[in-house]
């Protein structure tokens, strides 16, 4: 597993954030909402989806394997 500083720090943060929510699921994602809303330049929203990705598929010809 991962250790680092920065990993500790947010570990700490989660923490924190858990016990204040009274250890509660429901209250903890209420809470990091509220937080979300208070910053607004941290977390974005999407005003306007990004165009549509382009397919494009190759044709059925070709082996996955090349040995085979």
């Amino acid at each position: 597993m991962i250790d680092n500083e920065i990993i500790q720090e947010i570990r700490q943060t989660r923490n924190k954030l858990w016990e204040d929510s009274g250890c509660d699921v429901n209250r903890f994602f209420e809470t990091l909402m509220e937080r979300q809303k208070k910053r607004p330049d941290f977390v974005s929203v999407v005003a306007q989806p990004d165009e549509c990705a382009t397919v494009v598929e190759e044709p059925k010809t070709r082996s996955y394997n090349p040995k085979n």
